[in-house]
């Protein structure tokens, strides 16, 4: 399948992507509207005129609403390890310390970040087997112009280490509303899938799947019984896929409807 490394967005109405591990480095131009990126504890908002860098091996959650008149819309443009890598070659551009970051960096609103995004929007929606030289050399002028507005995105962007081994439960703890499949909680705690499930047994006594669902259902008690906050709600902030599997589930652990426990 091809990948669109220019891409507009726009949308009329209200879209969540859901979870999201970001695979790549994704830099990008708020037109319309407002971007908002949940990382399951603070929440950041992209209005219109905004620039962002989405970071790679973060995970996120997007939603994308429209101005009160108009659509969303947004411009943006996604680094590939490959087209990060030749440059850390041709131009000596490496990550000298490790840097933690969020998933969305907010980006200085700058007139080159404008200039440069002005430009690109002829090639929206062009895939690099249409146009592979071109998109290249404006890949690599995007990577110019974010290193020269913002030199210190350079420790972030070109640090090619993979996940390392990290705290397994201090990441659960802070990760377990987002609904990625088993391997890739693995892969972000720096650990292979066999590794990942000997570990959390030794700590939770329980496997992954089993202890997910049960953090998730005592955090919707909490949040329906206790905030007053509605079932239809808090069924997506804390991962599930729909709120009728949400409210059985939750029936079955709890033995009360989640609509029911509101009224108490």
């Amino acid at each position: 399948m091809e990948e669109r490394v220019i891409k507009v967005s726009c949308y009329d109405c209200k879209k969540t992507d859901g979870e999201n591990l970001l695979r790549h480095f994704v830099f990008g131009y708020q037109q319309a509207g407002s971007l908002v990126v949940y990382d399951g504890k603070k929440t950041f908002s992209f209005g219109k005129g905004s620039f962002w860098l989405a970071v790679k091996n973060r995970v996120a959650r997007f939603t994308k609403i429209p101005p009160d008149r108009g659509d969303f819309k947004s411009i943006s443009i996604t680094f590939s390890d490959a087209i990060l890598r030749q440059v850390s070659s041709d131009y000596g551009q490496h990550s000298d310390k490790k840097v933690y970051s969020p998933p969305v960096i907010v980006l200085k609103k700058d007139s080159l970040y404008r200039s440069f995004f002005k430009k690109i929007e002829a090639y929206q929606d062009v895939s690099t087997t249409d146009a592979e030289e071109t998109i290249s050399l404006k890949l690599v002028e995007a990577l110019s112009i974010l290193l020269k507005v913002q030199p210190e995105l350079k420790d972030i962007l070109f640090d090619f280490e993979e996940p390392y081994k990290i705290d397994l439960a201090a990441f659960m703890e802070e990760n377990y509303k987002f609904n990625l499949p088993i391997t890739k909680f693995a892969y972000l705690t720096g650990r292979s899938l066999s590794s990942f499930k000997r570990d959390f047994w030794r700590i939770y006594q329980n496997t992954p799947a089993q202890w997910l669902q049960k953090r998730r259902l005592d955090a919707a008690y909490f949040l329906i019984r206790e905030k007053k906050r509605t079932p239809s709600d808090v069924y997506v902030e804390l991962g599930f896929e729909d709120l009728s599997h949400f409210s059985h589930t939750f029936k079955k652990q709890f033995s009360i409807n989640p609509s029911e426990l509101l009224k108490r």
